[in-house]
Order: structure tokens, then C-alpha cells, then sequence
């Protein structure tokens, strides 16, 4: 990687994202863009409209200087007025950035109740692979679970993960949508017809999930696979996150609606609100 996008709103939570991007930043030999968005929609943006917002600017990127010279990281401050996912995408194009590092923190105005989180829109509209940062553990990862539903948008997740935490052990998971649990609950059994059904879709979810591992840069390294029925992707790829020790979830952010993968897009949105474990998420 050459640059890393990493956004600041000066919170705690966007701090764990900065420190991770900084971290990484110094692994790869990537240089490191801070940004701060100063949102003329939220309530901050409208404060510093009386202020003066230049003022305001000039103060966010001495703050922003402040960091990278804490962390010890080879960088460039932004400040700049707009609201924070367009602004965002904007410097990541400018600066040919390769991955952008969010903090999962929401700014609680009324805009963004009806629009959504910052994370959220960032990865509906951007090309590039967002690093959703959940937690404290530390940069190298060392061990990723790659959710794959067989979509374009999922095996560029994956590969961007192998080539960026190659040293991690991965764990490359498909949870084919089979609501056996649905089926048991309103007839007291699964039936034979339907265990035979459920039984088709585990093989081709097998053969489905072995055509994709050979589609992507592993070389001869030996991979832990996980095939699992469910009802509910996005409770499955956690809970078997969680159970394999993963400190990383890698995953595309839409699926393709089939009989076998999982449909992934809700999941991601879902996992957003849900998860403890840091996200890679790529969309196109």
C-alpha cells in the first residue's frame, strides 16, 4: 500500500481507528492522509459557521498535525468543510489511496438518523476497501475470517486481505441461507424431503466455496474452511468469528441472490451495528 485514509472526528473511537491506521501505516511503508470533516450539516458545522470557519480549519489541522507527530507517523493533516463520507471519498481520489480506516462512531444529529452513519454511506459510495475499526487489539492482525458469498465484491475483499495481512492465518467461511431452524420450529421436524434438500445445498455450497478459494492469492498455504447453514448470515459470520478467535471479518458488502450464498449486503449492515471484531469491507 502507498496511502491510507484515516478519518478523525477527534472521538475516542475515531482515535482507535487513527492509531490502527498509523499503525499499519508504518508496517507497509503507507502514507498516512488524516482527515477531519467539518459537517455544515451537523450541529458542530453550524457552531463554527459564527465562529468563523476558516478558524475552526486552522485549529482541526494543528490538532490533526498533533496526532501524527504522537503516533510517530509520516503523514498530512486535512481539514477541510463537508459533510464526512463525501469528504472523505473526495481526499482518498485526490490522494490515490488504496484503504480508508473509519471509527465505528455515529454523530448523533437528526441528519444523520435519517441518512445514516458515516461508515455506512462511505462504503455504499466508495470503490475502495474500508476498514471499519471496532475495537483496541493490535495491527499486524492475526487471524481473519474471510465471510464469502462468491460475489466479485467479496473476493476483492479477500484479496485485498491476503496481500495487506498476509502473515495472519485465515479462516474463509460461507454460511449458504437455509432456514432449517424456520422449518423445524413450525413442523416439529426437519422432513426427509427437506433434510435431502439441505443436503444438495451444503455440497454445492462446498464445491462453490472450493471454486473461490482457488480463485484467490493463498499460493500452498493451508486454509481452514467453514460451510454452515443459517438462517441468519450475519449472526452466523459472527458467532463464528468469535468461536475461531478472528480478530479481522473480511467481506464484500453486497451478495448475489442465489439458491446457495449467503445474501450479504444486509449482513454488512447489520455486522456494522453488531460486531466487536474490526471489519474489511469492500463494496465494488
Amino acid at each position: 500500500m502507498k496511502t491510507i485514509v484515516a478519518a478523525s472526528d477527534f472521538s475516542p473511537e475515531s482515535a482507535v481507528a487513527v492509531n490502527k491506521a498509523a499503525a499499519l501505516a508504518k508496517l507497509s511503508g503507507a502514507r498516512l492522509a488524516l482527515l477531519h470533516a467539518i459537517n455544515p450539516r451537523g450541529f458542530f458545522g453550524r457552531l463554527f459557521s459564527q465562529i468563523g470557519v476558516e478558524a475552526a480549519l486552522d485549529e482541526s489541522k494543528k490538532r490533526l498535525r498533533s496526532i501524527l507527530e504522537s503516533l510517530g507517523a509520516e503523514g498530512e493533516a486535512i481539514a477541510l468543510e463537508g459533510a464526512p463520507s463525501e469528504t472523505i471519498l473526495k481526499v482518498a481520489d485526490e490522494k490515490n489511496a488504496d484503504l480508508i480506516a473509519l471509527g465505528d462512531h455515529v454523530e448523533f444529529n437528526i441528519g444523520d438518523l435519517l441518512l445514516g452513519t458515516t461508515a455506512r454511506h462511505t462504503i455504499e459510495l466508495s470503490s475502495l476497501p474500508i476498514l471499519v475499526v471496532k475495537n483496541e487489539s493490535p495491527i499486524p492482525y492475526k487471524r481473519a475470517m474471510i465471510a464469502a458469498d462468491f460475489s466479485e465484491c467479496s473476493a476483492k475483499a479477500a484479496k485485498f486481505a491476503i496481500e495487506t495481512f498476509g502473515d495472519a492465518e485465515f479462516v474463509v467461511f460461507n454460511a449458504y441461507l437455509a432456514p432449517s431452524d424456520i422449518t423445524a420450529s413450525y413442523y416439529g421436524a426437519i422432513t426427509n424431503e427437506a433434510s435431502s434438500m439441505l443436503e444438495t445445498m451444503r455440497s454445492e455450497a462446498i464445491s462453490a466455496l472450493d471454486s473461490f478459494l482457488k480463485s484467490l492469492p493463498f499460493g500452498d498455504r493451508k486454509i481452514r474452511t467453514i460451510v454452515r447453514a443459517s438462517a441468519s448470515p450475519s449472526r452466523a459470520i459472527l458467532e463464528t468469528a468469535r468461536s475461531e478467535n478472528c480478530d479481522l471479518i473480511v467481506m464484500g458488502a453486497k451478495g448475489i441472490e442465489s439458491f446457495v450464498p449467503m445474501m450479504i449486503g444486509s449482513s454488512v449492515e447489520s455486522l456494522l451495528r453488531r460486531s466487536d471484531i474490526d471489519m474489511l469491507i469492500a463494496r465494488r
